[in-house]
């Protein structure tokens, strides 16, 4: 259960750094991104959801909440296909894609760590 717990902590702490650097420096990660537009507060609105997720990934850890990780790892592992249509349909940043196969693979090492526990 140690792998599975660190698994979330460590996608916590991810989402974390990315919602902080949304909300409070959107241009450098977004730069980082090669990722053109200007900030605005759709940027910042994002920041502060990944931030106030990030704090539900890291208390599921704290607490051990099998229930809650079991749970996210369906929707982390499945929402790339999400991504990619939406990128595709209104033409967003490939590099979006990228970012959100960061997630899938979050999500396939905690069904993996679910699966030896």
């Amino acid at each position: 259960m140690k792998a599975t717990i660190l698994s979330i902590r460590v996608f916590g702490i991810y989402l974390l750094f990315t919602g902080l650097s949304l909300l409070l420096v959107p241009d450098v990660l977004l730069n980082v991104l090669m990722i053109d537009e200007a900030p605005n507060i759709w940027m910042q609105l994002l920041g502060l959801a990944l931030s106030v997720l990030a704090f539900y990934y890291l208390k599921a850890a704290k607490d051990q909440n099998i229930d809650f990780i079991k749970g996210t790892v369906p929707i982390r592992i499945g929402q790339i296909l999400g991504v990619t249509i939406l990128v595709v349909l209104y033409g967003g940043p490939h590099i979006l894609i990228a970012v959100s196969l960061v997630e899938t693979l979050a999500g396939l090492w905690t069904w993996l760590t679910l699966r030896k526990a």
